[in-house]
């Protein structure tokens, strides 16, 4: 028995179906990082803002005058309406500390 030879381009007379469907144009995924805590100023121990000034900041790192962080500071209002810096750590008065440290670098 003779086989005849195959087409060149043979049309299958049912249609193929692809056994996965096509996947879209992937969506970029865009990673989700929670809100930076916002960043804190600082301020050196010695040139540090006027509590009272409307435009002075609700909160700073006062840094000590070798470099190092002496800690976070927080305005409060005084019983007499005006306005200081105090320690968020203790409730320091900052210019009680200041005055402090004056004291022990003379």
């Amino acid at each position: 028995m003779v086989t005849p030879p195959a087409p060149e381009n043979p049309t299958p007379s049912v249609p193929v179906i692809p056994t996965t469907p096509e996947t879209p144009n992937p969506v970029p995924v865009i990673p989700v990082t929670p809100n930076p805590t916002p960043l804190v100023p600082s301020y050196p121990i010695n040139d540090t803002p006027d509590p009272n000034e409307p435009n002075s900041p609700d909160e700073f790192e006062v840094i000590g005058e070798d470099g190092t962080p002496q800690g976070k500071v927080i305005k409060k209002t005084k019983p007499n309406g005006e306005k200081e810096y105090v320690f968020e750590k203790d409730g320091t008065p900052l210019a009680g500390f200041k005055a402090k440290q004056k004291k022990g670098s003379s």
